[in-house]
């Protein structure tokens, strides 16, 4: 049978008392345990930890998920050696087919193909995580912010912000740090799912638009940027391959 939650009173500087509730055993370790929950996970949002493990994580995925889309499609992971500059390829064969089959994806006529198969699949994973390493940092910082006004609020950025330099006297150097650090995740997770949101756009409307057409130039790198980048690096490394150790061979498949 469960324990009856009681009431008990105390006197304040006065002659109003308050009731202050007294908890059952079980219930007051339930939330003793989620206090030191709440209290470890804003530990690793403040501390950066949370962070490093969602990047880390989705710099793997789009890691394997492209190596994996490129196998797939006959692309040969193997064919570069690891000092390609000192070491010949076992077959330049390999790397004249790598570098052809990067580059037709690379044709913007298959930009459609590849935002299908394989980084819009990427963005709906890959977002999932980061928009709720968004949300619990949003309630995190809403309780640094406001204390025990907190529940008051529903989190808006720029009155975070203004929050933060109205309190910041009031915080140590290294928490102030921590807070302002959060806060530019926040900003940057934003700036970041907007630029993947217009990249998404632009490349369906416009597939022949310039690169500064798809997107300004920014520090935010979006999902699909990672995955462009990855594409484009593996596309030079293997061209860099085949001009050095071949390079009338490069020269006729330009």
């Amino acid at each position: 049978m469960e324990e009856p939650v009681k009431y008990s009173w105390i006197r304040m500087n006065g002659p109003i008392a308050e009731p202050r509730l007294q908890l059952p055993k079980p219930i007051k370790t339930s939330l003793g345990d989620y206090l030191i929950a709440f209290h470890v996970i804003v530990a690793h949002y403040l501390g950066g930890l949370r962070k490093k493990h969602l990047t880390e994580w989705y710099l793997n995925r789009i890691e394997q998920e492209t190596d994996d889309f490129l196998v797939r499609r006959g692309y040969n992971l193997h064919a570069v050696p690891y000092n390609y500059l000192d070491e010949r390829p076992k077959s330049l064969n390999e790397i004249s087919h790598n570098l052809a089959l990067l580059h037709e994806l690379l044709q913007p006529h298959n930009f459609g193909y590849l935002l299908r198969t394989l980084i819009q699949p990427l963005k709906d994973e890959i977002y999932s995580e980061i928009e709720a390493f968004s949300r619990t940092a949003k309630l995190v910082l809403l309780t640094l912010l406001y204390g025990q006004s907190a529940y008051r609020y529903r989190y808006d950025h720029s009155a975070a912000v203004e929050q933060f330099h109205h309190i910041r006297p009031s915080l140590t150097p290294q928490r102030a740090q921590e807070l302002d650090d959060l806060l530019h995740d926040v900003s940057y997770i934003a700036e970041m799912r907007r630029l993947d949101e217009n990249f998404h756009d632009d490349v369906a409307d416009a597939p022949n638009a310039s690169a500064d057409a798809r997107g300004k130039l920014s520090d935010v790198v979006p999902v699909s940027g990672l995955i462009f980048g990855k594409l484009h690096r593996l596309e030079n490394e293997n061209k860099t391959v085949l001009e050095h150790w071949n390079p009338s061979r490069a020269q006729r498949g330009r």
